[in-house]
């Protein structure tokens, strides 16, 4: 796997560590650069596999689970985003569950997938399945915090690595739902996609092949 934080101590001091959020409220809004496909089938998951094993090594990803009101209660993955340079998946897992199918996928350390803050992510899907092994997972913050940015949360990672602004409107909205709204679908798509387009900034900066 790229070893992207020794690099980063090197190199990724050509960006700024910190930006105030006057000015990041300022800078104009990200916007996702491929389609939205939802899948909620198991034949609409293994065609989306099937096109990802085919075409791509590197993906950004994502979850979703609904929020939880009432201390200690925890709920499960609702919704896997997966981004590639194509389409972005939005893979219903409170539909269609975790078929071994995309465990496999989750844990083929021929792709790597990338993700921002993805420490929370991890332990849901180890609670679901205790052998999870996220060898080809990438967390872009802990890259950041090892060139020494201070904060290192997908909004302010956008505004430095893109000179661009994230919305965060749909962050505690019901990821259960029957159908999700286009707003959910948005947000989902583009808290997968953000890290993907960070991953080849950071790859061309730090000259990577």
């Amino acid at each position: 796997m790229i070893n992207l934080h020794y690099r980063a101590k090197e190199k990724i001091g050509v960006w700024i560590k910190r930006m105030d959020k006057e000015v990041l409220n300022a800078l104009p809004l990200f916007k996702l650069g491929a389609p939205i496909k939802i899948v909620d089938t198991l034949p609409g998951l293994q065609a989306a596999l099937i096109e990802i094993y085919a075409n791509y090594d590197v993906v950004g990803i994502d979850t979703e689970s609904k929020p939880a009101w009432i201390r200690g209660v925890k709920h499960d993955i609702a919704l896997i985003q997966i981004a590639t340079q194509g389409t972005v998946y939005l893979i219903r897992t409170n539909i269609i569950g975790f078929p071994e199918i995309l465990w496999d996928f989750l844990v083929d350390t021929e792709i790597l997938k990338v993700g921002i803050g993805l420490k929370d992510d991890k332990q849901r899907l180890r609670r679901r399945r205790e052998d999870f092994n996220p060898d080809a997972w990438l967390d872009l913050s802990e890259v950041a915090k090892s060139g020494g940015i201070i904060t290192i949360g997908l909004r302010n990672l956008v505004g430095l690595f893109l000179n661009k602004r994230l919305s965060k409107k749909q962050q505690l909205s019901n990821w259960e739902r029957y159908k999700l709204t286009p707003a959910q679908q948005h947000y989902a798509a583009l808290d997968a996609w953000a890290p993907l387009v960070i991953f080849w900034t950071i790859k061309a900066e730090l000259q990577i092949i």
